[in-house]
């Protein structure tokens, strides 16, 4: 309640992840019980929790020694000791040390043991440790064990309502932990088998690896957005349509701009949690209206430079999750006047400040992907083709499984994903799935490195994107499988330096675009199959792999969202065609000309059912697929097909990659019969 009247950040964020949850059916499916989720958010205190549950204990038994020994100095009547509980307690003191000394110790030193032979123990170790809940339970464990020590020292001072009272106190305890032992042993058995530990490892990444790392970035992405979604007051810094002489800048990118208005003197080290963004707003109407009057009365006009107006500026360059700086301040400003007391005051609660506590282990999605990753390539380098197989597979399946999950619809009613996400830990800022299929290049590599001992690795690195695209299916936006294409251009890449290295080995040393050669045998015919099957598998992803299919019908608006799939695949297939023509690499660059043949008449085999409606096709351009349906269909003549509506938009855009420009430039090349120089 109070986030949402203050406009909170925080709420905010509660807010998007909550209709996340709600309409993601992967995330949905792959969600974890209640108690998992419990036993996993405490894990990731494994001390806290337990000593907090210790602490309790304790005060509780102090309590009930305290009131009993009142009762009996107010009664006359004194309690019997009684032997027997003292048995049952020692009893169940016993137990519980055996337990905590043999069970945990034993077992995680066995699995740990097991997980170091692996290539990617650091992921796998820390997944097991913190899904089994092993450090919580193990703790929980003995620190049972310290508070019956601790009340032993009193059991001579205790009667029997006293110790009565202190082992149902104990026995309610223990029966927690030999419910986390029960949990403790049946995760650790699940994820001695390999089946089960993908499986284990995938449910980790998706429940709470992801949502760590989406959260994070996704705060940063909301706060730098703030005037773009109307929670700040504009216009925002770099608008175009910014008519003010005043701008907001959310943004770390303004940390050396302007001058400090905002600071204060923090012992320790603190960090942005929350931002209340309507009190804020409050102290930036006030600054903008002030300094609109200055701008007003002055009388030299703010400058353009390089294209942007040079505005006064209300600078945030701290975002939440960064340190606090006093150098840097909470706000800046650059202009005529400063901030007043009131808006100092007001801006600096508006930032709700915490202290840094010690860093815990995490785990990211990177270190996951890299763990196994290194799994593929150790499994390759070894030559070991089914646990090459087994490994990749599962690469594939996490990754499938991680896009999926990102998967949400905007308040638009457009589908969007969360991994399109700017990671904020990146130097450069790259898109979180962009990082993730970045991982893929070391196995690339690997594949064409070991390409004259067997082709097995490079066949099914070259089968890797297509893979991955057919089973996005509708994730949104197509950005994310356009950008998969790279990884097949990037495949080719290394394919033709092998190709040069081993030309140059064999003597080919002046190969280049006017000198075209081969190679010899047996390195031709490793060439050879390999170039194949890479052709093959790159058309199989624009025949078989992109949406839509012969018979499926999509709206109008669909069609403008593929286009870029299959602009990317021509661009990508005339890189590939230049770059092997610059290394004189003949065999390659005939086979990427065929294609190029054979580009558009494959699709037009797939949408050539009604050309009929367009009147005139020459003049349509992929401009046309960004307007309305309503305007896009007076292009065509529906009359002469008896009104028939339905598969108009599939033709109408089929005309429009015909027309675009590297399609045109193909067939025009083709039909004057370009060749390769030999």
């Amino acid at each position: 309640m109070i986030g949402r009247l203050l406009n909170t950040l925080s709420y905010r964020l509660r807010r998007e992840l909550r209709d996340w949850r709600k309409s993601n059916a992967s995330l949905r499916e792959n969600a974890w019980p209640w108690y998992q989720r419990v036993l996993i958010f405490a894990g990731n205190r494994p001390v806290r929790y337990p000593l907090g549950l210790f602490s309790v204990v304790i005060m509780l038994s102090a309590t009930i020694w305290g009131f009993h020994a009142l009762s009996a100095l107010i009664s006359v009547e004194t309690a019997p000791p009684a032997p027997v509980v003292d048995s049952r307690f020692y009893t169940l003191w016993t137990v519980q040390a055996a337990i905590a000394a043999m069970i945990y110790p034993i077992v995680i030193g066995f699995v740990s043991l097991l997980l170091q032979r692996r290539h990617s123990a650091k992921a796998s170790l820390h997944v097991y440790l913190h899904d089994s809940a092993a450090i919580l339970t193990g703790l929980s464990a003995l620190l049972l064990v310290a508070a019956m020590a601790t009340q032993f020292f009193f059991i001579s001072t205790a009667g029997n309502a006293v110790l009565t009272d202190w082992l149902i106190l104990d026995g309610v305890w223990f029966l927690l932990n030999i419910l986390g032992v029960i949990w403790f042993l049946a995760r650790t058995f699940d994820y001695l088998r390999p089946e089960r530990r993908a499986d284990i490892m995938r449910a980790y990444a998706i429940n709470h690896v992801w949502p760590a790392e989406m959260r994070r970035n996704l705060e940063y992405h909301l706060f730098c957005g703030a005037v773009h979604y109307g929670w700040l007051p504009g216009p925002g810094y770099g608008d175009d349509n910014n008519n003010s002489s005043t701008a907001i800048l959310p943004s770390p990118v303004g940390r050396g701009m302007g001058s400090v208005q905002v600071a204060g003197k923090c012992k320790g080290s603190w960090m942005i949690k929350d931002v209340r963004f309507r009190s804020l707003s409050l102290a930036i109407r006030s600054w903008q209206r002030r300094e609109e009057r200055l701008a007003e009365s002055a009388d030299d006009q703010p400058e353009l430079f390089s294209g942007l107006r040079q505005s006064r500026l209300f600078i945030l360059p701290l975002v939440p999750g960064d340190r606090y700086e006093e150098k840097v301040g909470l706000c800046r400003t650059e202009g005529d006047s400063g901030l007043r007391g009131w808006e100092r005051w007001l801006t600096r609660w508006s930032f709700v400040l915490v202290p840094v506590t010690g860093k815990t282990a995490s785990l990211s999605i990177g270190d996951i992907l890299n763990g196994l990753i290194t799994e593929v390539q150790v499994a390759m380098e070894s030559g070991e083709e089914a646990a090459f197989r087994e490994a990749l597979h599962e690469l594939v399946d996490l990754h499938v499984a991680l896009l999926l999950a990102g998967d949400f619809v905007t308040d638009t009613g457009q589908r969007d994903n969360y991994a399109n996400l700017v990671d904020r830990s990146h130097m450069f800022e790259s898109r979180m799935h962009d990082l993730w299929a970045r991982e893929y290049r070391r196995l690339y590599e690997g594949a064409v490195d070991r390409l004259s001992a067997s082709d097995t690795y490079f066949s099914a690195m070259a089968h890797v994107t297509g893979w991955l695209i057919s089973r996005l299916g509708e994730v949104r936006p197509v950005s994310i499988s356009s950008n998969l294409l790279r990884l097949s251009r990037y495949l080719h890449y290394r394919l033709n330096r092998w190709w040069s290295k081993t030309g140059e080995e064999q003597g080919l040393l002046d190969h280049g675009p006017c000198h075209p050669g081969t190679l010899n045998v047996p390195a031709f015919t490793a060439y050879e199959s390999a170039i194949k099957t890479f052709i093959g598998a790159w058309e199989s992803l624009k025949n078989d792999r992109f949406p839509p299919t012969r018979d499926e019908p999509l709206e109008w608006g669909e069609y403008g969202e593929i286009t870029e799939l299959y602009t990317e695949h021509l661009d990508g297939t005339l890189t590939m065609l230049f770059d092997s023509l610059s290394l004189g690499n003949k065999e390659g660059a005939e086979w990427l000309c065929d294609s190029l043949m054979k580009w558009w008449n494959t699709i037009r085999f797939r949408f050539d059912n009604s050309y009929y409606y367009i009147r005139d096709e020459r003049k349509l351009t992929l401009e046309l697929l960004r307007k309305p349906w309503s305007e896009a269909r007076e292009i065509m003549d529906l009359s002469l097909a008896g009104n028939d509506e339905a598969r108009a938009p599939k033709a109408l855009w089929a005309a429009c990659v015909h027309n675009y420009p590297a399609c045109r430039w193909v067939t025009r090349k083709v039909r004057n019969g370009f060749v390769i120089p030999s």
